[in-house]
């Protein structure tokens, strides 16, 4: 464009160096550094650029761009869904794209969002940023005419069902909120909070409904009562809980990387009927029966299978599930590292600042021709119970079983990361000092090969001095009984598992502050009263005399 002399424009900052981070006009009229008139290609002077730029051409080339976006963890004490954020991300990212701004359109977008996310000092603030950054208007103050939920990935529930409870939502508001102009608007962003914040089915609903109860019965609100302890006395005390290394290893931990095998073993037996196998035949088409549950023993003390109540041992009990190959685990670490090899967090991911210092973290995993595979990734916040990470894992191996009924895995969706992806992109929220909190994670931790030295497995720990290698409480029990809480009624969800292990945790975590904080209080009632009764005084034993006497 012409460039107007005098130019009274150039005193104001470049508009598209503050939305863009760069400006792409010639002889541009407002404030920075532009091509000077004379001067060559080769000579140009490069523009000013804000504090959120995108790289240079000669960074791009050193730098390949992300495969996958996943946000960086937020330490700034700002609450913002982790999946409103990791949404904003992919918006960013396909505006870099689409006004070509980027040759590395994810990796700046992670940038960008994070610049925002951490200037921010509330979630509104994040919000209007974003919309500033991306071009949008603010929508008009009126109601919209349809009800549509807002996209969440993965959502919590089917869309008909989540717009059912939006509906019962704005029902409430319009009886009982009726000081709110816009209800549909309203309720619509207050279920994308819930759906957000709450990723497994059981959890939503229980917050959906308990949000209409609120709205419905505000009189019976009661104010949220601070918490006991601080951030800092939690993490304190969690880390006095985390397991040694030997007692980890006692319970199937591995915690050295294992030797190296030549080959695998050829025989085999089938992990659900129990019958022999070759490996080499593991993908063989076969009659695989089996029962789905596990022993227990009913009121009559007698064992019998949870699944269909069939008598153990009974000759005339039918195995009520069947499938058409068998499956297989891998025998021992050996052979776990030779399939796929351990690695060590320190190794990997070693230290890095950003990274949550707590998760809760639960795995799903399947069977292949290549053993017991992951397939996907869960890790909560432990302190702020976001969603920190979800991926679905491909598996390496062809898939015999992505045994849905205990994964809830029902298919390898195209979105779903290698296997090294995986790990890497988690090492992108973690890192090797971060505590790892879950139930049986011995399992988790095998199944992504990853050796590392601060866990909380609730399984080991919970109750106190009530397990052993060979004996541990479900996770099922302990919710139901420290929380009064009822999982797992259906398909395993990974961030409920979670979720429930980091509550479980923090249940006892708080019962141990207290029992501290009352010893102390004992203790320094004790010291007072001393005190009180010698009038303050000190008194020093004195050296003996000659005559074993003491002075006092």
């Amino acid at each position: 464009m012409f460039r107007y002399q005098p130019n009274e424009f150039e005193t104001i900052e470049c508009p598209d160096l503050e939305r863009y981070g760069v400006c792409t006009v010639v002889n541009c009229i407002f404030k920075h550094e532009v091509k000077r008139k004379g001067e060559s290609q080769e000579t140009e002077i490069p523009v000013k650029r804000a504090k959120t730029e995108a790289p240079n051409p000669e960074e791009v080339e050193k730098k390949q761009d992300l495969s996958f976006i996943i946000t960086r963890a937020l330490t700034t004490g700002v609450t913002i869904p982790r999946a409103e954020r990791l949404e904003t991300a992919k918006k960013i990212a396909e505006y870099l794209v689409k006004h070509k701004l980027s040759e590395t359109p994810n990796r700046t977008a992670v940038d960008k969002e994070y610049g925002l996310a951490t200037s921010s000092k509330s979630a509104d603030e994040y919000r209007r940023k974003v919309k500033s950054f991306l071009g949008e208007k603010d929508k008009a103050t009126t109601d919209p005419r349809y009800i549509m939920p807002r996209t969440v990935n993965p959502a919590p529930e089917t869309l008909p069902q989540r717009k059912k409870f939006i509906e019962l939502m704005v029902k409430a508001v319009m009886t009982n909120q009726r000081h709110i102009e816009t209800p549909k608007a309203f309720c619509i962003d207050e279920e994308f909070k819930i759906a957000c914040n709450n990723p497994g089915k059981a959890s939503y609903t229980h917050a959906i409904k308990k949000k209409i109860y609120e709205i419905s019965h505000p009189e019976k609100v009661k104010p949220a009562k601070e918490v006991g302890f601080s951030k800092a006395e939690l993490l304190g005390e969690l880390r006095r809980n985390v397991i040694g290394c030997e007692t980890l290893e006692k319970y199937g931990f591995i915690m050295s990387i294992p030797k190296n095998i030549e080959d695998f073993k050829q025989d085999r037996v089938c992990q659900r009927c129990k019958q022999a196998f070759k490996l080499d035949e593991v993908l063989k088409i076969v009659d695989c029966r089996y029962h789905l549950g596990k022993p227990i023993k009913n009121d009559h003390n007698e064992r019998i299978y949870s699944c269909c109540g069939g008598a153990l041992g009974a000759t005339d009990t039918e195995p009520c599930g069947k499938w058409n190959r068998h499956v297989f685990y891998w025998d021992g670490p050996e052979e776990m590292h030779k399939a796929l090899p351990f690695v060590k967090t320190k190794d990997v991911w070693g230290t890095k600042k950003g990274s949550l210092e707590a998760v809760g973290i639960d795995c799903e995993m399947g069977y292949t021709d290549r053993g017991f595979e992951l397939l996907r990734i869960t890790a909560i916040d432990f302190f702020t119970g976001e969603e920190a990470f979800d991926i679905l894992v491909k598996p390496k191996g062809t898939v015999i079983d992505l045994n849905t009924r205990w994964s809830g895995v029902a298919e390898i969706r195209p979105d779903a990361v290698t296997f090294e992806d995986a790990i890497a992109l988690l090492g992108e929220v973690i890192d090797s000092k971060t505590i790892l909190v879950g139930h049986g994670l011995e399992n988790d931790m095998n199944a992504m090969r990853l050796i590392h030295n601060k866990i909380v497995d609730t399984a080991i720990l919970y109750p106190r001095n009530k397990t052993s290698p060979t004996f541990r409480y479900a996770l099922k029990n302990l919710a139901f009984k420290y929380l009064g809480r009822n999982i797992q009624a259906g398909q395993h969800d990974s961030g409920e598992d979670s979720i429930a292990a980091i509550d479980i945790t923090k249940y006892f975590l708080t019962k141990d502050l207290e029992r501290r904080a009352e010893e102390e209080k004992a203790h320094s009632g004790s010291v007072s009263a001393s005190s009180t009764q010698t009038g303050g005084a000190v008194f020093r034993r004195r050296p003996s005399t000659q005559n074993g006497s003491q002075l006092s």
